[in-house]
């Protein structure tokens, strides 16, 4: 039985999330919101923020159940209060991920939880901030999950269903996850997926062309030298669209990623797309080419990978972390830049709109 999906920084997302926050600027009251409490109204012994504090020291110090606690006091101070909300929703979805994945008497209850913080946090509030937005289609993904686990696979399709809309996109995780069998064997199973799998590539779509419209385009060009010791120039390139994936064999989320890459280069090498990988290892360069070759001959890499200098990564704006991912036209021109891992749904949205370009339209932009 495969583990539930762990968010990618564990126990750190809680504290972060707790402090991100407090930073984003929540979005104007609407008249769907709910109204605050009369200011002339007495307070109680414990506001719902002193328990919130309290939860963010336990978590702070990984007493995660205590956490728990002190968030569920805060929302029966206030029931519809929209960080404690949002934190029950993420505490208990880590602590599910603790729970041994055969436990299902302990687990399931700790990820319907997350699912019913959260879903009562997107009623209350219909405009959800970054990270409330970023957690809500992986939670519902793992409502789904309980839900088929208690042998109720029609409820978890309805949760499926929801994860989606809400931006969740793992159609192979769909496919493969054993603790969703009971759900693909469902007569109606086939016609939602090829609907979801519809409307999520044409979100990405529009959500490319958007993305590639108002994205600042910049230059960006290197000399460096690949796993047998040759010079490559990315100028060599122009004339096709071309992807630079900046990332390191050590970096999770860049082998997660590098499947799309793969997948993605024999599904369009034939018409236009190029990849290069530029790899930046903690080894000096001789050892450094050494480990990537080995990576690329046992993951089966089909495109060329060079080995990157500081010079190369400074010609990138705010640069991040790694994955990097810069999309380039077919004039050679950065069109776009993303970080961190992005599934195959949306790689291949930005790809094909830029191979529908011609050289003559890119170069207008």
């Amino acid at each position: 039985m495969r583990l539930i999906r762990l968010l990618p920084v564990g126990l750190a997302l809680l504290l972060a999330v707790g402090l991100l926050w407090r930073a984003v600027p929540l979005p104007a009251a609407s008249a769907d919101d709910p109204s605050p409490a009369p200011a002339h109204e007495p307070k109680t012994a414990e506001t719902a923020d002193d328990h919130i504090a309290q939860a963010m020291k336990a978590a702070q110090a990984q007493h995660l159940d205590q956490a728990s606690e002190e968030l569920e006091k805060a929302l029966k101070v206030d029931p519809k209060h929209r960080q404690a909300l949002l934190l029950v929703a993420v505490v208990n979805y880590i602590r599910a991920s603790q729970v041994d994945p055969q436990d299902s008497k302990a687990r399931v209850p700790l990820m319907l939880r997350s699912a019913e913080a959260m879903r009562t946090l997107r009623d209350a509030y219909k405009e959800l901030t970054p990270p409330e937005q970023n957690l809500l289609g992986q939670i519902f993904y793992n409502e789904a999950v309980a839900r088929a686990i208690q042998g109720q696979p029609e409820k978890a399709l309805e949760s499926l269903t929801e994860a989606f809309a809400a931006g969740f996109n793992d159609f192979e995780m769909l496919e493969t996850d054993d603790q969703l069998a009971s759900v693909r064997k469902l007569p109606g199973f086939a016609k939602t997926k090829n609907d979801l799998e519809a409307k999520v590539k044409a979100h990405a779509l529009a959500h490319a062309k958007e993305l590639l419209a108002t994205n600042t385009p910049f230059p960006f060009t290197f000399t460096l030298t690949n796993l047998e010791g040759k010079k490559v120039r990315l100028d060599d390139l122009k004339g096709q669209v071309t992807i630079v994936d900046v990332w390191g064999t050590w970096c999770p989320p860049c082998r997660k990623e590098l499947p799309h890459f793969i997948e993605l280069y024999k599904k369009y090498h034939d018409r236009g797309l190029a990849i290069v990988g530029i790899n930046y290892e903690s080894e000096e360069e001789a050892e450094a080419r050494k480990t990537v070759q080995a990576f690329v001959k046992e993951n089966g890499i089909p495109y060329p990978c060079v080995i990157g200098d500081e010079a190369t990564q400074k010609q990138i704006p705010d640069f991040e972390g790694y994955p990097t991912t810069l999309f380039l036209d077919r004039d050679g021109t950065v069109r776009l830049k993303v970080v961190g891992y992005h599934p195959l749904t949306d790689l291949e949205a930005i790809v094909t709109t830029l191979l529908e370009e011609s050289p003559r339209v890119a170069e207008k932009k």
